[in-house]
């Protein structure tokens, strides 16, 4: 396990004073002396006001910092028009850090859009390890790809390809690798995205209201991903500022196998400080290795997560062990979104800026709809935003 700015709470010294009854005038009666240097009960109900105020105002703050995040969110449309008849049989490359829930979903809507527009889409696994991400990069390369998309892939990972498909005139894009306004890698044309740091700030907040700022945390993930990364140092900051007292723990995750070792790693955190309240591993299918543990052995710790997968949507609706979730916008409109931009790039067209920020909403127990599309309801028949913009 790993401590990155570990802040353990502090502990308060109890003291307790003993004092044998007596009658009145006895030898052993508190002098004038010994009443003054304790507290007295004024005192200490006026320092008991005082921590109760501050908890109050953090937790109001708190409160108000996540309150917008739940609102429901307008459709994000394409602001470019695009003949998508000139692009007839060229491929686009949506190249995965892994498959899993999340990505599949993604992946599906790429190739419903593809099939919209008349284009072929190509989905790489890349199985979790750098090897795979570069044999993906080299294969789009070397079939001609009109366009790449590095889904979680840090391009810095896989900068040899990146030049690559430079040089060979191939435009590349990055999604969920970090913030949405980080600087742009030599041969990265944009990042969609989130922005990080307002993330790991509203996950920190909600950990604040919901525990009145007594918040004490778990997190696991993958420092290699700069996204996660930016997340994670997000929320122990937030949690500093706002609340010294309350506790960050963090420990490195091992993407590659979190079947059969996430589980085991966050029973050993929270057993080594059964103080922590709150877990996350960051995204919701790392969520699916952690959840029956936390139910079954930690069953006061809540998980907060992100992305917005049916199954950890779901679990909010149910009451736990994941009590909130970040929603992404429909998983397939992702799909659609980064096509979009894709074959604009293809015609000559910078990438659409109206499409660049991924949307998001925050559900929890206490505002979740009662299915998944109510979540965002603007998004109904989001594919026909699309196909008019494609000119379809």
């Amino acid at each position: 396990m790993i401590s990155r700015g570990l802040r353990p709470l502090s502990i308060m010294s109890v003291i307790v004073l003993l004092a044998a009854a007596c009658s009145s005038g006895s030898d052993d009666s508190p002098t004038a002396t010994d009443s003054a240097d304790s507290p007295t009960a004024t005192e200490s109900a006026d320092s008991t006001a005082v921590e109760s105020d501050s908890a109050s105002q953090c937790t109001a703050e708190a409160r108000a910092f996540i309150e917008p995040w739940t609102a429901e969110q307008e459709l994000q449309v394409p602001t470019q028009q695009i003949d998508v008849s000139a692009l007839a049989g060229q491929s686009y490359w949506l190249l995965l850090t892994v498959t899993n829930q999340f990505s599949g979903a993604i992946a599906d809507g790429y190739r419903a859009a593809a099939e919209a527009a008349g284009v072929e889409a190509v989905v790489f696994d890349g199985k979790g390890t750098v090897t795979e991400w570069a044999r993906g990069m080299d294969q789009a390369i070397s079939q001609g790809a009109a366009g790449i998309v590095l889904w979680g892939i840090p391009p810095e990972l896989v900068d040899a390809g990146v030049q690559k498909a430079k040089e060979a005139g191939i435009p590349v894009i990055d999604s969920v690798n970090g913030s949405v306004d980080d600087e742009l890698q030599d041969g990265i044309l944009a990042h969609v995205d989130v922005n990080a740091f307002e993330w790991g700030a509203v996950l920190a907040n909600w950990m604040l209201a919901e525990s009145d700022c007594n918040a004490n945390v778990g997190v696991v993930w993958p420092p290699a991903f700069g996204g996660l990364d930016k997340i994670a140092h997000a929320v122990e900051d937030e949690l500093a500022a706002k609340c010294p007292e309350c506790k960050f723990v963090g420990a490195d995750m091992d993407v590659a196998n979190l079947a059969t070792s996430l589980g085991g790693q966050a029973r050993t955190m929270l057993t080594a400080n059964p103080d922590l309240n709150f877990f996350t591993p960051l995204f919701d299918s790392a969520v699916t290795f952690v959840a029956p543990v936390i139910e079954q052995e930690f069953p006061d710790v809540q998980i907060g997560s992100h992305d917005g997968v049916d199954t950890s949507l779901q679990m909010v609706r149910d009451g736990g062990p994941q009590t909130m979730d970040m929603a992404y916008a429909p998983l397939d409109y992702l799909g659609w979104q980064l096509l979009s931009i894709q074959m604009g790039m293809a015609t000559g067209l910078d990438p659409d800026p109206g499409l660049l920020r991924i949307p998001e909403r925050l559900v929890t127990t206490a505002n979740i709809p009662a299915t998944d599309e109510e979540i965002f309801p603007a998004y109904a028949n989001f594919e026909d935003a699309f196909k008019s913009a494609w000119g379809l």
